[in-house]
């Protein structure tokens, strides 16, 4: 079949070019593959790598995390080249007939997720790979490292979150203390009235006092000697 000996000439050709650094030229190799094949697995698989180690998210160790959304609401845009691998990698996970392929493209997957610090997807994607390869023993360490992270994640959120309920709980204090101190001035402003009531009156009896100094003695007294 001169297709498939073309798909494999040009699959050989990528590996070389990809050994060499040449990602470039790797990723055109593959893609003559597929032209000549498209069902091919291992092109496909072999392109997709390709994407990931020119996509500049690993190159410049800049991976965007999806669950933080960037400040205009929407998530972070991938590369072309990794939205790419992506892409490849999760239609060979879900349809490949090849136990292999499944398990390195759920591995790869894992590798991004983790990478992202999706934890969860990641320790999903690991698990996949050793249901396909159970002997897979780096997609087992991967896993391990995921569950790890996850579980401080957990730990850290949890810690904010009883942060969260203390700082309204000292909130609720101050409303209390403000609210007992506009009590006491309350108070105070009472006593205050009530401290100028009685000096009013103080006031009007002692100007009582001195008109009955004046005139010798009051008219209730005067009634009584007449």
């Amino acid at each position: 079949d001169l297709s498939t000996k073309s798909e494999r000439n040009a699959i050989v050709e990528g590996n070389q070019y990809f050994h060499d650094g040449k990602f470039s030229d790797a990723e055109a190799a593959y893609k003559k593959a597929l032209t000549d094949n498209p069902n091919s697995q291992m092109a496909a698989f072999n392109l997709a790598t390709t994407f990931l180690r020119q996509a500049p998210e690993l190159k410049n160790d800049s991976f965007p995390n999806p669950q933080q959304q960037g400040g205009d609401g929407k998530e972070p845009q991938l590369s072309q080249q990794l939205s790419s691998a992506i892409e490849i990698l999760q239609n060979l996970a879900q349809n490949s007939p090849n136990p292999a392929i499944v398990s390195l493209a759920a591995y790869d997957l894992g590798n991004i997720a983790y990478r992202q610090q999706n934890y969860p997807q990641a320790i999903e994607c690991y698990k996949e790979a050793l249901r396909k390869q159970p002997k897979f023993n780096d997609a087992r360490y991967n896993l391990r490292m995921a569950q790890l992270k996850n579980k401080d994640n957990q730990k850290n959120q949890n810690k904010n979150q009883d942060k969260d309920k203390d700082k309204d709980k000292d909130k609720d204090k101050d409303k209390d203390k403000d609210q007992n101190k506009d009590k006491d001035k309350d108070k105070d402003k009472d006593q205050n009235k009530d401290k100028d009531k009685d000096k009013q009156n103080q006031n009007q009896q002692n100007q009582q006092n001195k008109q009955q100094n004046k005139n010798g003695m009051s008219g209730q007294n005067m009634e009584q000697i007449l």
